[in-house]
């Protein structure tokens, strides 16, 4: 005779569930650094926070603070990329003569308002 079938996901082994909460307060600052961080390496806040506590086990795989200072340099690559297009941009417009002194100050204050972002917090 056949066991009839369930529909869905067979469940997980006992030692797989995750049955377990951990909750802890963090501040304003904590709470976006965590946030911005996760989202770099394409997590969700959970399992971002359970890969930063829980050791890697796969040798072959980059330990996190890697992944995410990985995820990071990728980030701030791209920003550097843009501000070097916007910089280029700015010598074409001078060169032509087609830019005012109030458009060429607001773009190097974006330019420098990038840069200072990039620094991040003293």
């Amino acid at each position: 005779m056949n066991a009839k079938k369930t529909p869905g996901r067979p469940p997980k082994a006992a030692a797989q569930s995750r049955r377990h909460q951990v909750a802890f307060r963090v501040t304003d600052d904590e709470l976006h650094a965590i946030e911005t961080a996760a989202a770099a390496t394409h997590l969700s806040v959970g399992a971002f926070a359970r890969s930063c506590a829980v050791a890697e086990r796969d040798p072959a795989r980059p330990s996190t603070p890697a992944r995410i200072q990985a995820a990071v340099d990728a980030g701030a690559v791209a920003e550097l990329n843009r501000v070097g297009v916007t910089m280029g941009q700015l010598l074409m417009e001078l060169r032509h003569g087609s830019m005012s002194e109030t458009d060429l100050r607001l773009a190097i204050g974006e330019v420098r308002d990038a840069i200072v972002a990039l620094a991040g917090p003293d």
